[in-house]
C-alpha cells in the first residue's frame, strides 16, 4: 500500500520529505513506506513524520511512553513541553485518565496529541484547530494533509467548486475536505482510533461560559497574565519572531511579550498593499520602542511552481490570499516561531451581529453564514443544504456552551478551515497563536457578547499593557493622516 502523496512525488519527480516539510501520517501498516521520514512505533499504531517536525514522547506516573506530542504547547502552569509530557494517568490500572484529559485541555499552542495504550487509543487537537489533522476511516489512517491521508488518487469533494475553493471564495466546513471521504477533525473533540469518531471533551456541562465569575476587569487582567506566561514561555524556549502592524491585536500581543521583548529576535511586517505600507510604518516605530529589530518585507509575485507547491503541501484545502503572500513569506528568515494574534478576534465578538447579541441562542441561518462556506453566494438553499450537519455539531455543545454557540463555529469550524489548513502550506517558520489556549476562550467568552462587541476588552488590554504606544496612530488613522507619523 502506498500514501497517494509519495506516488505522485514519484511520478511528477518531487523530493517528497521537502514537499511536505513538518508533517506527519499515524497508520497500522507496517509496510507503508514514506521515504526520509521517521518511523516510530508504539502499542497498536505506528506514526510516520518528517524528522523536522516537533515530536517528543508522552509518558504516565511510571515513565512508560504512551503517546506523541507533536508541535508546540504550553501548560496551563506555564510550563513549556520541552523533552516530554508527562500525565498523571497509570497506563497499566487505568487510573488517572480524566485528570490527564484536564491536564491536555490546560494546554496553550499549536499541536496534536497521540495517544496509544491498551486502553485508550485517541487523537487529541490544539484549541482552534492550527495544527490540521484529517482521517481516514476507511483505510484506518490519520494524517496532517489531504495527500498523506490516501492511498488511492483524490476524489475531489463535489459539494465545493474547487476552482473557488482555490480562490478563496469557499471553505470547507463542518469536517468536509477536499476528498470526498476524508474528514477533518474538530477541536475541542477527541478522535477515537477504535470507532474513528470525533468524541466532544470540552466544554463540560458545568464549564463556566455565560458571565465572569466575579467581574470583567478581572477576567481581562487573568487574560493578560495568561496571555503573557504562554509569550514569556515561548520565547525563551525558542527562536521566536513577532509581526507587527497597525491593528490592536499584534499591539497587545507586544504589550504582552514586553517583559521578554529581550527574547523576542526581531519585528517584522509583510507589505503586499497599500495599507501594508501604513502596517510597516507604525510596525517600525513600535519596534524601535520596544528595543528589537525591525524588518519589512516587500511584495514578490508568486510563481506557478509556488503555488503548486503549496496546495500540495495543504491538500488543495486553501487558497486566495495566503497563496498570493507566498512570494513575501519566503523572504522571511527560516527556523522560527511566529507568534500570530488571530484568535483574539474572540475579544471582539467578531462572529455576533446586534440581533445575535439580543438572542438567547443566535438563529442557525446567521450561525451557518458564518461559517463563510460561500463569501460570494450565500443563501436560503445553502441553509438548507447544511441545517442538518450545523444542528448536528450544535447539539454536541453543552446548554450553555449553545448560548455561545457563534463562538464555538468561530474556533471549532472557522479557524480551523481558513487559518489552520494554511499553515503546513508555510512549512519555514512554525505559526503559532498564543491565545489559543481553553482558559483564555472561556474567559473571553465569559464576557458578555454586547461588550465585547463595543471593543472595551482590547481598549481595556491596550491601556493596561501598552500605554507606551498611546500615541502611536492605528493603520485607519495613519492612512487618514499620513502625518501622524514622521
Amino acid at each position: 500500500m502506498q500514501i497517494f502523496g509519495v506516488s505522485l512525488c514519484e511520478l511528477k519527480g518531487i523530493d517528497f520529505q521537502n514537499r511536505f516539510l513538518g508533517q506527519f501520517i499515524l497508520a497500522k501498516d507496517e509496510s507503508l513506506i514514506v521515504p526520509g521520514w521517521e518511523k516510530c512505533s508504539l502499542n497498536n499504531w505506528i506514526l510516520f513524520r518528517d524528522k523536522s517536525a516537533e515530536t517528543v514522547k508522552v509518558v504516565d506516573t511510571t515513565n512508560t511512553q504512551i503517546g506523541w506530542f507533536l508541535g508546540i504547547g504550553v501548560k496551563d502552569g506555564g510550563e513549556y513541553i520541552g523533552n516530554h509530557l508527562s500525565l498523571p494517568y497509570n497506563s497499566e490500572t487505568g487510573e488517572g485518565w480524566r485528570e490527564a484529559e484536564k491536564q491536555i485541555e490546560g494546554i496553550a499552542g499549536r499541536y496534536c496529541i497521540i495517544i496509544d495504550t491498551d486502553r485508550i487509543q485517541r487523537v487529541y487537537g490544539d484549541p482552534v484547530g492550527d495544527f490540521s489533522v484529517l482521517f481516514n476511516s476507511e483505510e484506518q489512517i490519520v494524517a496532517s494533509s489531504t495527500f498523506l491521508a490516501l492511498t488511492r488518487d483524490m476524489k475531489w469533494n463535489t459539494e465545493f467548486n474547487r476552482e473557488r475553493v482555490l480562490a478563496g471564495e469557499m471553505h470547507f466546513t463542518l469536517q468536509e475536505t477536499p476528498d470526498t471521504s476524508l474528514r477533518r477533525t474538530i477541536p475541542n473533540h477527541f478522535l477515537d482510533l477504535d470507532s474513528f469518531k470525533c468524541v466532544r471533551h470540552w466544554p463540560l456541562e458545568t464549564t463556566s461560559l455565560l458571565k465572569p465569575d466575579h467581574s470583567v476587569t478581572d477576567n481581562l487582567d487573568q487574560i493578560s497574565n495568561r496571555l503573557k506566561q504562554i509569550i514569556s514561555s515561548v520565547a525563551r524556549s525558542e527562536s521566536t519572531i513577532l509581526p507587527i502592524s497597525g491593528g490592536q491585536d499584534s499591539r497587545n500581543l507586544v504589550g504582552a511579550a514586553e517583559e521578554e521583548i529581550k527574547h523576542i529576535r526581531f519585528g517584522f511586517a509583510w507589505q503586499f498593499h497599500r495599507m501594508s505600507r501604513y502596517d510597516a510604518r507604525i510596525g517600525k516605530e513600535i519596534a524601535k520602542r520596544s528595543g528589537i529589530p525591525f524588518s519589512t518585507y516587500t511584495f514578490l509575485p508568486t510563481t506557478r511552481p509556488e503555488r503548486l507547491q503549496y496546495f500540495m503541501r495543504t491538500g488543495y484545502a486553501d487558497g486566495g490570499s495566503s497563496v498570493r503572500v507566498l512570494g513575501i513569506q519566503k523572504q522571511t528568515p527560516k527556523g522560527n516561531i511566529i507568534l500570530r494574534g488571530n484568535v483574539m478576534e474572540l475579544l471582539r465578538a467578531n462572529q455576533w451581529d446586534e440581533l445575535s447579541i439580543t438572542q438567547e441562542i443566535p438563529r442557525i441561518s446567521f450561525g451557518i453564514k458564518r461559517l463563510l462556506i460561500d463569501t460570494q453566494r450565500f443563501s436560503d438553499s445553502l441553509v438548507n443544504h447544511w441545517k442538518s450537519r450545523y444542528e448536528a455539531w450544535a447539539d454536541t455543545l453543552p446548554e450553555p456552551a449553545k448560548r455561545r454557540q457563534l463562538d464555538f463555529g468561530f474556533t471549532e469550524h472557522l479557524l480551523p478551515n481558513t487559518l489552520g489548513v494554511r499553515h503546513f502550506g508555510f512549512p519555514d517558520n512554525f505559526v503559532l497563536n498564543p491565545f489559543a489556549d481553553r482558559r483564555l476562550i472561556q474567559l473571553s467568552m465569559q464576557i458578555p457578547p454586547a461588550i465585547r462587541k463595543q471593543n472595551i476588552p482590547n481598549k481595556y488590554l491596550l491601556e493596561r499593557n501598552c500605554g507606551q504606544f498611546q500615541d502611536i496612530p492605528y493603520e485607519r488613522e495613519l492612512s487618514s493622516n499620513p502625518s501622524l507619523l514622521p
